[in-house]
């Protein structure tokens, strides 16, 4: 990502600004707002939406231009409790779409707001992984799959009917961005890559498992990518996983 153009360190936003002139020295402090300032720890490009919940009911929403890595926005918000997340995209994925490109932090239970001030350091964390497909020859394919999206306040995989058709410009390589999936043994079913290539009829690849058992890690707080040739003639494939780091490459079949 480039570095031109940089957001200042400090966003105050608009809320703050409205309680700096509602509350004085004189005012009842149980009306004065908490000022929380939201801090992250990685560099994105584009916009956050800070949202707070109480007793189920979405009571704050606050959007900000994403800092650099360290950056921070201040916002004055009604004392209480709140349950918090923050995201860069959207968490429910429409049928027929892939995955948004996806980043979210959550309190994962509440939070005490009730002091003059509160401090939220965030983890963006990645809940999609970019999947690039190789196929041995022209073909078409689509994933399914039963994961539709991520919980906003769990981060847990919510389930439902996933279907994607990516496209290619030679019908050899395609990318798909693939929702957070729970590990086969927790009881989703596993993605399936369905391949129509003219020649074999259609072709059922069980892709879920495949990566399963190439060792990638559905659990992890940021989804690595990864790269995939698929051969669903000699019904083998090889894994390659783009972690943090160096990765790792596999071989399995099916």
């Amino acid at each position: 990502m480039g570095h031109g153009n940089r957001m200042p360190r400090r966003v105050v936003g608009s809320l703050a600004i409205l309680a700096l002139s509602a509350c004085s020295v004189k005012a009842d402090r149980a009306e004065c707002p908490c000022y929380l300032t939201a801090a992250f720890d990685r560099e994105f490009a584009g916009r956050i939406t800070l949202t707070g919940w109480q007793h189920a009911a979405r009571v704050l929403v606050e959007e900000a231009l994403v800092p650099n890595a360290g950056g921070e926005f201040v916002l004055g918000i009604p004392r209480g409790v709140y349950e918090f997340c923050a995201g860069v995209g959207y968490n429910v994925i429409s049928l027929g779409e892939q995955s948004d490109s996806l980043y979210l932090w959550s309190s994962m239970g509440p939070v005490d707001a009730t002091g003059e001030d509160l401090y939220l350091p965030l983890s963006m964390d990645k809940q999609f992984a970019t999947l690039d497909l190789d196929m041995v020859r022209p073909c078409t394919v689509s994933v399914r799959g039963r994961v539709r999206g991520v919980d906003l306040f769990t981060l847990a995989p919510l389930g439902g009917d996933f279907r994607y058709e990516p496209r290619s410009g030679d019908g050899v390589h395609y990318r798909v961005r693939l929702p957070r999936q729970l590990p086969a043994p927790e009881g989703y079913e596993p993605l399936e890559l369905l391949v129509l290539d003219g020649e074999t009829g259609p072709v059922s690849v069980p892709l879920g498992w495949m990566i399963e058992a190439s060792g990638y890690d559905w659990l992890a707080r940021s989804l690595a990518d990864m790269e995939v040739r698929v051969d669903h003639v000699a019904r083998e494939m090889t894994i390659r996983v783009q972690e943090w780091g160096e990765g790792f490459t596999k071989r399995v079949e099916y």
